[in-house]
């Protein structure tokens, strides 16, 4: 686990984020928490060899699914991520 500020689409300003990824039997998940928000977004892929991505670099999957849950978009606030 590891805690960093990082610029997500979307966001003004850089967000601090906590970081835990995990796997077993080939699950993998990644649990982002953002303190400052008191919100907690956990991922999880029944794959593998899935590409996360990495937050800090902006890109890939977790950083887009950070910016629609957490980062207002020309049309306005993001609307919650529900699967």
């Amino acid at each position: 686990m590891w805690a960093f500020s990082a610029p997500i689409a979307g966001c003004a300003e850089p967000v601090e984020l906590v970081e835990r990824r995990g796997d077993v039997g080939g699950i993998q998940a990644r649990n982002i928490i953002v303190p400052e928000r008191g919100v907690s977004v956990v991922v999880f892929s029944n794959q593998a060899d899935f590409d996360f991505g990495e937050i800090w670099q902006g890109k890939g999957f977790s950083h887009d699914v950070l910016a629609a849950a957490l980062c207002a978009t020309a049309a306005g606030p993001a609307e919650p991520v529900r699967r």
